[in-house]
């Protein structure tokens, strides 16, 4: 492979906000828990720009929850705008809504990887704190209905390999 072709196909994961929506008992991020903090807009396009400036492709947005940082589109565009490739890891619960898909796939957004943490609403709920397995299918849903690429990764936890 050419040394510039590889170089041009790196990767960049870039954390926005600490924030969630989801409350899980095994996440990395809980030391946050209740934080609201959101990276401003000043560091995020400042870090895009350096970004832009190194031989990076692709750069995954991720968090605590990457969807609700109020500058998630504006974020996503700036990327693009840039000529990188915008991805996130994500819950995915706010591709559950029709408008917000549309939104993302119009700021540039080119692939969802959601995070399935349990398989039914009840187990979904004891997990995170927030009843939402039934949105996190409609996402999926979404998602598989419109023009961005969708993975599904899932979080091992013991209770997962139980049930």
């Amino acid at each position: 492979m050419d040394k510039n072709r590889k170089l041009n196909s790196l990767t960049s994961w870039l954390t926005i906000n600490h924030a969630c929506n989801l409350k899980c008992t095994w996440c990395y991020q809980k030391q946050f828990s209740g934080s609201k903090k959101f990276m401003p807009e000043k560091l995020i396009m400042e870090l895009i720009d350096l970004l832009s400036d190194l031989p990076v492709k692709d750069v995954i947005l991720i968090g605590g929850e990457p969807t609700i940082h109020p500058l998630f589109l504006k974020t996503v565009k700036a990327i693009r705008v840039r000529g990188l490739v915008p991805k996130v890891v994500s819950n995915s619960i706010r591709f559950s809504e029709p408008d917000f898909i549309k939104a993302a796939e119009d700021a540039g957004l080119s692939m969802v990887v959601s995070s399935v943490k349990e398989f039914s609403d009840d187990e979904y709920e004891s997990a995170t704190g927030i009843r939402a397995f039934n949105k996190l299918r409609t996402a999926i849903e979404n998602l598989d209905n419109s023009e961005m690429k969708h993975r599904i990764s899932f979080t091992i936890t013991s209770d997962i390999i139980s049930s």
